[in-house]
């Protein structure tokens, strides 16, 4: 039972990655607050970090950010990055989530303390179904979607994914930027839904 939802969560995950790169997602844009977004990340998470005995740091500023775009689909790519985090981090520790204004952007850091990424790959590493180490990924499960969707996702809504890592054994920390909303619903990176 249990493989065969494991087996139904991939095929949902290759339907959602195939229909991002073809533009078939329906987005529900809104104004929705950031906080809100990795709370709802957080909540749908949450077993995966427990269970792998992992602590979880969350910093948001007090000031109420706002974004424009559809709350669900910025969770899943939010969490998308928060489990790749709680995978490749093989013994308990602390994965860290941290919100920051930057400019006319928001960005959300989900920052552990993992097995890194090989400089080489780096570049590899949103390409669809692109894996560091194949045995391994094989043994935890997954087919390499999850950074590929993260990063359509925020591209749909004019923001962009970026990993960063000092190498193996140094962890890794993926970015999730979105351009800033005022409260009255402007938005301030004005070109980026052209």
């Amino acid at each position: 039972e249990r493989q065969v939802g494991r087996l139904g969560h991939l095929i949902e995950e290759l339907i959602d990655v195939t229909r991002a790169a073809q533009g078939q997602v329906t987005l529900v844009r809104e104004q929705v607050s950031v906080e809100s977004i990795v709370q709802a990340a957080v909540a749908s998470s949450h077993d995966k970090l427990t269970g792998a005995g992992h602590r979880l740091e969350v910093d948001v500023p007090d000031e109420r950010l706002f974004v424009r775009g559809d709350r669900g689909r910025l969770a899943q790519a939010l969490s998308h990055l928060i489990a790749n985090a709680a995978k490749f981090t093989f013994q308990a520790s602390t994965v860290s989530i941290g919100v920051r204004r930057a400019a006319r952007t928001v960005q959300i850091s989900v920052k552990d303390q993992g097995e890194g990424i090989d400089p080489k790959f780096l570049p590899h590493a949103f390409e669809l179904f692109a894996q560091q180490d194949q045995t391994r990924a094989r043994t935890l499960g997954g087919l390499g979607v999850g950074l590929t969707l993260a990063r359509r996702i925020a591209q749909q809504h004019g923001g962009d994914v970026e990993g960063f890592s000092e190498g193996p054994g140094h962890g890794s920390e993926f970015v999730l930027w979105l351009p800033l909303m005022e409260a009255d619903g402007r938005i301030l990176a004005e070109d980026v839904f052209a």
